[in-house]
C-alpha cells in the first residue's frame, strides 16, 4: 500500500509507444481473487430466449453517431493531490472488509474547474480514502484516447492499483464483431459497443486489425484476457434530458457523501426480480449476498398469483425501501425494461420512481448503453441520476447479453467487498472459466459498472461497528395461528428464533423486535434474554416483515435477522 504514492507526484511517461514488453513484464502480478466457481452455463438456450425480443431500435446506427460527435484530441493529464496510506488498528481495518491496495479517481478537467463540481469531487475523494483507508489520486484529464488513458492507469498499476473511477465525459474504448453470439440460428449480425474491459485488462492484447478505430480482436498477449482493475463511471453528462450535468452530478455526489458518512439507512435484504422468459432459472446464488430467506425472489407465474409485471416494479418495488439490493432480469434496450405483463416500463417511468435500493443488477440488453442515448439519457442512467435519496450504483450492459454465472458477483458481495471488486471477481471468473470464448465475448464483453464502485452493501466501509454486537439470532422465523374461543376469535404472527452463537462470549442482555412498516423500522418490544419467542396479537391480513437484533450487557446491538410473512 505505501508504494502506491512513494513520491508526490508519479514519474510520468506517457503515451503508448512505452507500454512495450518491458512495462508489461514489470507491471505486477493480477491481484483478482478469481473464485473458479465451475459454473456451466447453457448460453445456446440464453442466446435463443434473447432472439425471441426485439425492441426495434438501430442501436449500431446510434453508436456510429455517438463515435462522430467526439473526434479525438490529444491528452493533457493533470496530477492534483493524492492522499497516502493511512496506519490504523487491524481491527478497523478488517471491518471495513475492505482488500484495496489504491484507487485512482479520473475527472474531466473542465468539470473539475466548475465551482460546484470540484468541492464535491474532492470531498468523494476523501470519503473513498477515509472509508476503504487505502491510498487515493486524483488526476484530471483533457481530450485523449483510450490508450493515452489506460497507458496512465498502467503506470499507477505497476505501483499498487485496485480500481479506477472516471467523472465526467472521459475516452471509451469501443470493441466489435462481424456476427455478435454466432453460435445462434446464423447470428445476430454486426454489432459494436462500448467495452470498459479494455481499461479492466491491463496485460492482454488489444487489437483493430481493420484500421478502422474499434477494436476487434482480444488476445493473451503478455499476460491473460482478464482483468486485473475494476473501473467505475460517474457519468452525469450523459443525462441531458433532467439538467446539467453539474447539477445532475452535484445531486449524486451529495447522496453519495451521505452513504460514506453513515447516515444513510438500509437494510441487509434484497430482492431478485425475474421476468417470464427466466423464470426457470434458480436465483439461489442470491443467498451470498444476505443469507437465505433475506431476499424476496419474484418470479413470473402463468396465473393469478403473477406479482411480476409492469406496474408492481413501478409501484411496489422501485420505491420500497426495504431493499439493499436489487437485481432485475427483463428484456431491455437503452430506452426501457419491456416486461412480458404491462408492456414497456421507460427510463423516464424508473427516473420518476426515485428508484430506493442502493445498487441494482440490471440484466438486460443495452440498458447500461449510455453511448446509444446520445448525451440524453438512458436505462441505467435513470436509476441513479434521479431524486432519490439512495440509489447509488447499477451493473449492465453497452450490448446484447448481460451477466450469468452469478455465484462469484454475489459471493464477493456477501462479503462485504466493494462493487467494484465483486464486479472484478466476476468477470474474472468468467473469463477464467473453461466456456467457449465466443459464449463470453458477446454475452459479457459489454458489462459496465455506473456510479460508485466503491460502496458496498452490508455495512458501509469505515464506518466503525466497534459498538455493534456481531452475534446475531439465527433461525428467526414467523408463522399463523388462529386463536378462537366461543366468542372471539383472532390470528397470531407467532415468531420464534435461536439465541446467538457466541453469546456465551457476548452475553445477551435482551432483544430487539422491530417490524418494517411504510418505509421505516418501528420498534415493536424488548424482549428478555432467555426468550425465544414472542406473540403478535391481532394480526392482520398483510404483508409483515420482522427483524430481531442481540442485545448485549453492554447496550451494543447486532445487525437486524429478517422474517418475512405474508398470508397467501
Amino acid at each position: 500500500m505505501t508504494r502506491f504514492f512513494s513520491r508526490c507526484k508519479p514519474a510520468r511517461k506517457v503515451g503508448w509507444t512505452l507500454l512495450g514488453i518491458g512495462l508489461l513484464l514489470a507491471l505486477p502480478q493480477a491481484q483478482t481473487r478469481a473464485r473458479d466457481t465451475g459454473q456451466r452455463i447453457d448460453y445456446r438456450e440464453m442466446s435463443r430466449i434473447l432472439s425471441r425480443f426485439d425492441p426495434g431500435i438501430d442501436h449500431m446506427h446510434l453508436h456510429f453517431q455517438h463515435m462522430q460527435s467526439y473526434p479525438f484530441q490529444p491528452m493533457r493529464n493533470r496530477y492534483r493531490y493524492s492522499y497516502g496510506s493511512v496506519h490504523t488498528q487491524k481491527s478497523m481495518i478488517e471491518d471495513a472488509g475492505s482488500s484495496l491496495s489504491g484507487v485512482l479517481v479520473l475527472a474531466n478537467a473542465q468539470l473539475y474547474d466548475d465551482d460546484q463540481a470540484k468541492p464535491r469531487i474532492d470531498r468523494y475523494v476523501q470519503d473513498i480514502h477515509v472509508g476503504h483507508e487505502c491510498p487515493v489520486a486524483l488526476e484530471t484529464i483533457e481530450g485523449g484516447s483510450p490508450e493515452s488513458l489506460k497507458a496512465l492507469i498502467r503506470e499507477y498499476y505497476a505501483a499498487g492499483l485496485s480500481g479506477v473511477v472516471l467523472i465526467g465525459r472521459l475516452p471509451a474504448a469501443w470493441f466489435e464483431v462481424p456476427n455478435d453470439h454466432y453460435w445462434w440460428e446464423g447470428g445476430y449480425g454486426y454489432a459494436n459497443w462500448t467495452c470498459d474491459l479494455f481499461f479492466m485488462d491491463l496485460d492482454g492484447q488489444w487489437e483493430d486489425r481493420d484500421g478502422n478505430g474499434i477494436y476487434d480482436f482480444h488476445t493473451q498477449g503478455l499476460g491473460d484476457r482478464g482483468p486485473e482493475i475494476f473501473i467505475g463511471r460517474i457519468d452525469a453528462s450523459t443525462m441531458g434530458s433532467y439538467g446539467t450535468e453539474v447539477e445532475l452530478l452535484a445531486r449524486y455526489l451529495d447522496k453519495d457523501h451521505t452513504y460514506w458518512a453513515g447516515d444513510l439507512e438500509f437494510q441487509n435484504y434484497g430482492l431478485v426480480y425475474t421476468d417470464h422468459d427466466w423464470a426457470n432459472t434458480s436465483t439461489y446464488y442470491f443467498r451470498n449476498l444476505y443469507g437465505l430467506g433475506h431476499y424476496d425472489a419474484l418470479k413470473w407465474q402463468d396465473s393469478l398469483d403473477n406479482r411480476v409485471y409492469k406496474q408492481d416494479y413501478l409501484d411496489l418495488r422501485l420505491p420500497d425501501t426495504f431493499y439493499g439490493f436489487t437485481q432485475i432480469w427483463t428484456h431491455a434496450a437503452y430506452t426501457h425494461h419491456s416486461f412480458h405483463m404491462g408492456g414497456d416500463c421507460y427510463e423516464s417511468e424508473v427516473n420518476s420512481r426515485n428508484p430506493r435500493s442502493l445498487g441494482y443488477n440490471i440484466n438486460g440488453c443495452h440498458a447500461c448503453d449510455w453511448a446509444a442515448g446520445l448525451g440524453n439519457y438512458f436505462l441505467g442512467g435513470g436509476y441513479i441520476f434521479n431524486h432519490s435519496p439512495s440509489s447509488l450504483a447499477v451493473v449492465g450492459t453497452t450490448k446484447v447479453g448481460g451477466m450469468l454465472g452469478f455465484e462469484s458477483f454475489y459471493q464477493s458481495l456477501g462479503e462485504n467487498h466493494c462493487l467494484g471488486t465483486a464486479f472484478l471477481d466476476w468477470f474474472a471468473d468468467r473469463l477464467h472459466s473453461s466456456e467457449e470464448y465466443g459464449f463470453i465475448l458477446g454475452w459479457h464483453y459489454g458489462m459496465v459498472l455506473i456510479g460508485d464502485p466503491l460502496i458496498a452493501f452490508r455495512r458501509v466501509p469505515g464506518v466503525s461497528t466497534q459498538e455493534t454486537m456481531e452475534a446475531m439470532p439465527s433461525n428467526f422465523s414467523c408463522r399463523r395461528e388462529e386463536n378462537r374461543s366461543l366468542f372471539t376469535r383472532e390470528y397470531l404472527n407467532i415468531l420464534s428464533w435461536d439465541s446467538p452463537p457466541s453469546a456465551v462470549v457476548s452475553p445477551v442482555s435482551h432483544y430487539c423486535l422491530y417490524e418494517f412498516v411504510s418505509n421505516a423500522l418501528v420498534h415493536i418490544a424488548d424482549i428478555p434474554a432467555g426468550t425465544n419467542r414472542y406473540l403478535q396479537r391481532n394480526a392482520e391480513d398483510r404483508l409483515y416483515r420482522y427483524g430481531i437484533t442481540a442485545v448485549n450487557t453492554s447496550g451494543h446491538e447486532s445487525s437486524c435477522v429478517w422474517a418475512v410473512y405474508e398470508n397467501d
